[in-house]
């Protein structure tokens, strides 16, 4: 964030070329440089191009579409913004043995991953 600050402040710059390498992240860090980058473009009216190295996936693609262009490899994975979340639902099974889950909770939505 500081090196993109420098840069909204130095009138040299003309473009930003920034290589993303990244499996991903946390999303608030993910969102803040996205944020960085289009105030960045929008108040310079400066170029930004993404040269994506072997990874770019979920903050990392996120990150990249602050971008005027995208520059990616056919070797490069890229992709996944958002979330992908699997569980299993044993229920039938606990069930068949007998066994009745207690779930306490604080609010509707809590569980809703739960097992059972």
């Amino acid at each position: 964030l500081s090196a993109i600050k420098k840069i909204k402040e130095d009138n040299k710059v003309k473009a930003l070329l920034l290589e993303v390498d990244s499996p991903g992240g946390a999303v608030y860090e993910s969102v803040e440089l996205y944020r960085a980058l289009k105030d960045l473009k929008e108040s310079r009216q400066i170029p930004i191009y993404v040269s994506m190295k072997s990874m770019a996936a979920s903050g990392g693609y996120m990150i990249s579409m602050a971008a005027d262009k995208i520059f990616a490899d056919t070797e490069t994975t890229t992709g996944s913004i958002g979330v992908i979340l699997s569980t299993f639902n044993i229920s039938k099974l606990l069930e068949e043995h007998g066994i009745k889950p207690e779930v306490f909770k604080s609010g509707d939505h809590k569980d809703l991953l739960s097992m059972y």
